[in-house]
């Protein structure tokens, strides 16, 4: 590719986005009989518009009754407690050496000395 295609891909790029630009560009708003030409009035009828539209939020009326439905409940103190990190790296011995690749493609065999 020489520089002559390199600047036409980027004429060609600039042309496509500033048509989405200004393709996206809101210029004015009519709100009953007003005409909103200024940004912040814009901004505010849409958002006014949008906020009536899908309301305030509502408790949920319905609920779950897990007993009803024959599922136990189950009692997890500490399920939000961080992982000690002999845990991780008891986790990690217990691993097989050859199973599940790291990020860096390779397994855990030079982890584990073999």
């Amino acid at each position: 590719m020489n520089i002559a295609e390199g600047d036409a891909n980027t004429e060609f790029f600039h042309l496509h986005a500033c048509h989405r630009k200004r393709k996206s560009y809101v210029d004015k708003v009519q709100l009953n009989d007003a005409v909103l030409i200024q940004e912040d009035e814009k901004a505010q009828a849409f958002f006014n518009f949008y906020d009536d539209l899908l309301g305030t939020p509502s408790a949920p009326s319905l609920k779950l009754d897990f007993a009803e439905l024959g599922i136990p409940s189950i009692d997890l103190p500490g399920i939000d407690s961080c992982f000690t990190e002999e845990e991780v790296w008891h986790a990690i011995q217990e691993t097989h050496p050859e199973k599940a690749p790291g990020p860096n493609g390779f397994t855990g065999t030079a982890l584990h000395g073999q």
